[in-house]
């Protein structure tokens, strides 16, 4: 029998293919599913003399840690099918009232395979920008980690910052096709200006250790509430505009008055096609009260801890 050491260690007859299976190969690599922590660095305040605006504003670029694709480095036919795929493309752009800017990253994105992972600080305009870039290059998929989720029932704006989130990343016309929940490593270390990195690692979320399973627990509720809450009155919504072409019913007199009224500038065919997103929970044994909510299609599935006087759960009710 032959010495595995003997055998080959390459597959030496590859320049040999045809130039087309060449690059069929290439293709396959080029959408390997990877996850791109994504952080806001900030670069430079500009006062409101400079922009025109009310008010100072911050000038963030999106960065990431992570390498540059191995095909760029492989061979010139490599990179070249490659970088039809991978582009710089999560843009943070910047309309003042002088002047416009647009900051591009450093790192390549995948669209349509990549996860892209915001970790770190992301509220008000930065979340808005980050999903607007994805939304402009059609990202499939998202994951939160415990800094964009854990806690947030508990702090004075969190329960805004994820409902940016909420509002942001489920509703139409954004055509992401999952999000995810997970575990990183010491999310509530935020990103530091002049790191050459930032704490970052996909894990599950442990139940049983789990300090605050009220923060998890909520944010399974209020994701699965967006989205069925969407997936069933959308297409009642799109049933109703074909119905007024039609001239079976008249339309509403007030935009108001529409079924989901913060839909009505959006076009019947963008509505047509948005479809619900996935939601998923990198967890074991997910326990009942959780997977009870992710699976329902009722949309008033809600979150109780089982825990008399909760101070979590008590918010919750009152958000109702």
């Amino acid at each position: 029998m032959l010495s595995s050491r003997s055998g080959p260690k390459s597959f030496t007859k590859f320049p040999e293919l045809p130039l087309e299976l060449q690059r069929l190969v290439w293709k396959f690599a080029s959408f390997e599913r990877r996850h791109v922590p994504v952080a806001a660095k900030g670069c430079h305040p500009l006062s409101k003399q400079v922009t025109g605006e009310d008010e100072t504003k911050q000038l963030v670029r999106f960065r990431s840690d992570t390498p540059i694709p191995t095909l760029f480095s492989v061979c010139r036919d490599s990179r070249l099918e490659a970088k039809r795929y991978y582009k710089r493309v999560l843009v943070a752009e910047y309309n003042f009232r002088f002047f416009s800017i647009s900051l591009i990253p450093r790192f390549y994105v995948n669209p349509h395979c990549d996860v892209i992972c915001p970790v770190g600080d992301f509220f008000e305009d930065i979340t808005v920008m980050l999903v607007a870039a994805m939304h402009k290059v059609q990202c499939q998929s998202i994951a939160l980690d415990q800094s964009q989720w854990g806690g947030l029932v508990t702090e004075i704006n969190g329960s805004i910052y994820f409902d940016q989130w909420l509002t942001s990343i489920v509703r139409p016309p954004h055509a992401l096709k999952s999000i995810a929940l997970y575990s990183g490593a010491k999310y509530e270390t935020p990103y530091t200006d002049g790191s050459r990195s930032f704490p970052h690692t996909i894990s599950s979320v442990d139940w049983d250790i789990m300090t605050d399973q009220c923060a998890l627990g909520v944010a399974v509720t209020d994701l699965h509430r967006s989205i069925t809450r969407y997936r069933d009155l959308i297409p009642k919504m799109v049933k109703d505009r074909h119905d007024v072409e039609k001239g079976l019913m008249d339309p509403p007199t007030h935009q108001l008055l529409a079924r989901l009224p913060v839909f009505h500038h959006l076009e019947t065919q963008v509505l047509e096609l948005w479809t619900p997103p996935r939601l998923s929970l990198l967890m074991y044994a997910i326990p009942n009260s959780l997977s009870g909510i992710m699976y329902s299609k009722n949309p008033f599935e809600v979150w109780d801890c089982g825990v008399g006087g909760c101070q979590n759960c008590t918010w919750m009710e009152s958000m109702e």
